[in-house]
């Protein structure tokens, strides 16, 4: 696993050493970024779900300003401040130890608002479905904001309008903006 462009391009990232977290593989990340194009640098950045972290050191390197990275579990928080430390992207970012619901929560009683939320959950949940709903009920996208959604299943998605989609084997990757 690593940075694929931006200032760290090719670093190499810790990985997880179990099979819990799922990481975007390199080709799905590339491919993603290249539809993203230019990350504006007063970008704030949301990774949902974060596993290893790597998205939002992706988006990091790429030029965003800051980068909240969200894990319930413990072993990928250490992972992912691993990984920040080692990028030295440590100061643009916040790490929560949280659910993804107490995450979301967070952000909206601090009043956090996002350009780009990289959702990427563990496929056997409902949580995309939780978490577009509370996205869009509080208000927490900025209104030119992104959401990239990756996923196993096709999905009905209600509130966002989907303006793109792509297939890599079984990863779906969805472009999402307010309607």
């Amino acid at each position: 696993m690593r940075v694929i462009s931006g200032v760290k391009r090719g670093l190499k990232l810790f990985s997880p050493v179990d099979f819990d977290v799922r990481p975007t593989t390199d080709k799905v990340k590339e491919s993603i970024f290249n539809i993203l194009f230019d990350i504006d640098k007063s970008s704030i950045v949301l990774d949902l779900f974060s596993g290893s972290g790597a998205m939002g050191i992706e988006f990091l390197s790429r030029g965003a300003k800051m980068c909240y990275f969200c894990d319930f579990s413990k072993k990928s928080i250490e992972i992912t401040r691993k990984n920040l430390t080692k990028s030295d992207f440590l100061k643009s970012s916040v790490i929560l130890n949280y659910d993804y619901f107490a995450s979301l929560e967070y952000f909206f009683e601090n009043n956090i608002k996002f350009d780009y939320i990289f959702l990427d959950p563990p496929y056997a949940t409902n949580y995309i479905s939780e978490t577009l709903k509370f996205i869009l009920n509080k208000n927490i996208l900025n209104k030119n904001g992104l959401i990239i959604l990756e996923t196993d299943r096709n999905l009905q998605i209600e509130g966002f309008k989907v303006i793109k989609e792509k297939k890599y084997s079984k990863t779906i990757v969805l472009f999402l903006e307010g309607v």
